[in-house]
């Protein structure tokens, strides 16, 4: 993710890479969708976890 941010956001690699900066709009989507996904996922690994202790 450091990478990433990093290729967008640095000068030199914008032009390397040809990356422009997203906009809030499109980090706000990023967060929307990415947020329920994370959740999931640990809510899974601790169903699980609780799960197998029985």
């Amino acid at each position: 993710m450091g990478l990433q941010i990093l290729a967008v956001y640095t000068p030199f690699l914008q032009m390397m890479l040809s990356t422009v900066p997203l906009a809030f709009g499109d980090w706000l989507m990023l967060f929307v969708i990415g947020m329920p996904l994370l959740v999931a996922g640990e809510a899974y690994k601790n169903v699980k976890k609780r799960w197998y202790e029985i």
